[in-house]
């Protein structure tokens, strides 16, 4: 992991320059239905939680709170449980009070599947409410060109499919989103795009990075995962 956060590093070094945002990204409104529309001021809440895996303890006694609509970073050491709660999220584990209504989309660098033979277009237009103009401006801002959009999934790279993946998930019918270290294998423009697209995303997002700029541009909120307890270090 170390070796991979060197790399990402010494990529975007090597890209440093004036690069502005796509502006074709400026063209798409994030928007929710009524159906998804959420009212509890704090939909994902964990009080006096305690995660133990046999006789390791991962979080003792810890608490916190996701506010509706922010942008939430969880950082921490390897191994402190990162993965762990957002997957206890997303299990609505019996720890945790989650909004019944809460529609939850998950991003992971692994573990998916897909129809190979999909184009990327059919792929990107499944469970979305956006018009197939806003699916090409989105996919734009990540790199992906006109041409692009009838490939079949099959020839994509791994890079490419992780792209797809957090975008076809900003554009889905979710109102929270997890997003487990979406800034790996991105260059500087995918970054710059993820940023704005997180920022200007309308639900409730919680991510895993250690991507300083990511926490920096896109978080209003940082906890931090440390001595087995769920700590704020950041607030809006």
């Amino acid at each position: 992991k170390l070796y991979q956060a060197a790399k990402n590093i010494e990529k975007r070094l090597e890209s440093l320059g004036e690069i502005h945002a796509p502006q074709s990204l400026h063209n798409v409104r994030f928007r929710q239905s009524k159906a998804l529309e959420l009212h509890n001021k704090f939909p994902i809440v964990g009080e006096d939680i305690t995660v133990k895996f046999g006789e390791r303890t991962i979080l003792n006694h810890s608490s916190f709170v996701i506010p509706l609509g922010a942008k939430v970073a969880l950082t921490g050491g390897n191994g402190t449980g990162k993965t762990t709660l957002l997957k206890m999220i997303l299990e609505r584990a019996n720890e945790l009070s989650i909004s019944p209504k809460a529609e939850i989309g998950y991003f992971s660098q692994t573990g998916y599947k897909f129809t190979m033979e999909q184009t990327i277009l059919s792929f990107m237009k499944e469970n979305c409410d956006y018009n197939i103009s806003e699916i090409y401006a989105v996919l734009s801002s990540m790199g992906f060109a006109s041409t692009d959009i009838s490939k079949n999934l099959r020839v994509l790279s791994g890079g490419e499919i992780i792209k797809l993946l957090i975008t076809k998930m900003l554009l889905g019918r979710y109102n929270i989103l997890l997003m487990d270290e979406p800034g790996n294998y991105l260059d500087l423009v995918g970054m710059e795009a993820l940023e704005l697209m997180m920022k200007s995303y309308e639900g409730t997002i919680l991510f895993v990075s250690h991507d300083k700029s990511l926490i920096d541009n896109a978080a209003d909120i940082v906890l931090e995962i440390k001595d087995q307890k769920i700590v704020k270090v950041k607030d809006i």
